[in-house]
């Protein structure tokens, strides 16, 4: 997999970005890119210091812009294109009409600049959040089955990192242990099916990227299953989560939370007695 910051001025330059995709295409594998045009940002917003700023700054176009010549480089070259956290309807159409692949996170599908008083820079993410109406078209496109996968983009900052101003905090959020919950209470309040659950978050990704033995509950594919009660929802507390930063921007969100994990038939988490239970699965980026 090859990773692009974008196709311009973020880390990459055009002509490079095209030599890497035509190099990626000849051996088969897929282009995942982050796509913003830093040429589209807009420099006026460096004057505020509110948290809506970030999203002012990169703007939304910047993304649509982006994922267009992404689009274009890969045609040329007949490569597999995937569009990384996309955050805007615009880019997600896209990348369906092109025949690309795309993902968007939860932050981007429960979270707008709606939310961002109250986040503060805490929601500062890489793309940032857009408004109400475009995160509402994004969910829809979820539902409906334009966008190919869910991923987190997981970043946990510290607290500390992110109490800082809303042009030296770092970027991103916290998600790994939300994403399923999310998308479970969806389910059960009837907005997803867990047949586009599963899709979004295990099928089209093992598809996608031909991840061997997952993806699919069949013989001779890794047991990875989770058990869930959809009428087991509670409210999400970063106090309650295992990251080790202590925090999440879906603070006060409701989700369904597994019960049992297992990894290659091995039990990682274990919340069906008293207590939560750890298996010899789980990794060791948790609290405690």
């Amino acid at each position: 997999m090859f990773l692009a910051d974008s196709t311009g001025d973020m880390g990459i330059e055009a002509d490079l970005f095209a030599d890497a995709v035509a190099r990626a295409a000849a051996e088969d594998t897929v282009v995942t890119v982050h796509a913003e045009d830093a040429d589209l940002f807009d420099e006026s917003a460096k004057e505020r210091a509110d948290a809506d700023a970030w999203s002012a700054f990169r703007t939304a176009e910047a993304e649509a812009a982006a994922v267009e010549r992404a689009l274009e480089v890969g045609a040329d070259s007949a490569a597999a294109i995937h569009i990384a956290h996309t955050s805007t309807p615009e880019g997600v159409d896209a990348a369906s009409d092109a025949g690309a692949t795309c993902e968007v996170t939860p932050h981007h599908l429960f979270l707008s600049r709606d939310d961002l008083e109250e986040l503060g820079t805490f929601g500062r993410m890489n793309p940032p959040l857009r408004s109400e109406a475009r995160r509402e078209a994004v969910f829809e496109r979820v539902a409906d089955g334009t966008v190919d996968v869910v991923a987190t983009d997981h970043a946990p900052h510290t607290r500390a990192e992110k109490d800082a101003s809303i042009w030296d905090a770092p970027s991103g959020v916290p998600g790994v242990e939300t994403m399923l919950p999310l998308l479970l209470n969806e389910v059960r309040e009837g907005t997803l099916t867990l047949e586009r659950v599963r899709d979004l978050v295990a099928a089209n990704p093992a598809r996608i990227f031909d991840v061997a033995g997952k993806g699919t509950v069949a013989a001779g594919t890794d047991a990875d299953l989770v058990l869930v009660d959809l009428d087991d929802a509670r409210e999400i507390r970063g106090a309650d989560l295992h990251s080790k930063c202590g925090w999440t921007p879906f603070e006060g969100h409701t989700g369904v939370f597994p019960t049992l994990t297992l990894v290659r038939g091995h039990v990682a988490y274990d919340a069906r007695g008293d207590g939560e239970t750890f298996g010899d699965a789980v990794g060791e980026n948790v609290r405690p």
